[in-house]
């Protein structure tokens, strides 16, 4: 293992189009891109030497490309569909308050249980461990990583050595941005978390 650092800068896709408080996942539903302001605090903000990730869910592909339009420095994204939200399965495009009457045992382990035709969140957190590691161990530099709420508390947890149980109390907002350096050295990869939850409106200094 080459010793050196990976500079994660992870940003959730901005919000989706429609009505709020609709479970998305991993289905194909756009980016409101329309904040303007918001963006342009965002890619201002972004290295210009950075390499770019997105999950293949197309709202995360969009804002990615969204910023690059307003940050020429960016290149263009890699996308790797490990670094997808959860997958609801049946649930997708529903509410919580719709789906209340089928969900009681779900909620008795929301971790460990899969939605119908889905995957559970320890699934997840699992897909996106083994990515964040091994990118972790062989990339060095910025990488500009436009993901999910999930994916982005996954990375929190394996930085922070805590159970993935643990991680869905972070609050990750659309556009937010979290900071976090793996740095690799001869005997593993360590972790250093800058900043988590960074909304446009904070953005008044470097991470």
């Amino acid at each position: 293992m080459n010793e050196g650092i990976l500079r994660w800068w992870w940003i959730r896709h901005a919000p989706t189009v429609g009505p709020a408080h609709l479970i998305h996942g991993t289905d194909d539903t756009p980016a409101d891109l329309s904040d303007a302001i918001a963006m342009s605090r965002l890619a201002k903000l972004l290295p210009a030497d950075a390499m770019g990730l997105t999950s293949a869910v197309p709202r995360a592909i969009q804002t990615y490309d969204a910023l690059r339009q307003l940050n020429r420095d960016l290149t263009t994204a890699n996308i790797d569909p490990d670094f997808g939200e959860q997958d609801f399965g049946k649930w997708t495009g529903r509410s919580w308050d719709e789906l209340a009457p089928i969900t009681r045992t779900f909620w008795k382990d929301p971790i460990g249980t899969a939605p119908p035709g889905g995957e559970s969140y320890r699934a997840m957190c699992q897909r996106v461990q083994r990515c964040i590691v091994m990118r972790s161990e062989t990339q060095r530099g910025n990488l500009v990583t436009v993901a999910h709420a999930g994916p982005i508390r996954a990375a929190l947890a394996i930085a922070l050595d805590m159970p993935f149980e643990s991680s869905i109390r972070f609050e990750i907002a659309p556009l937010s941005l979290t900071r976090i350096d793996a740095i690799a050295t001869t005997s593993g990869v360590s972790w250093r978390v800058l900043a988590v939850n960074v909304r446009p409106g904070d953005f008044n200094a470097d991470y």
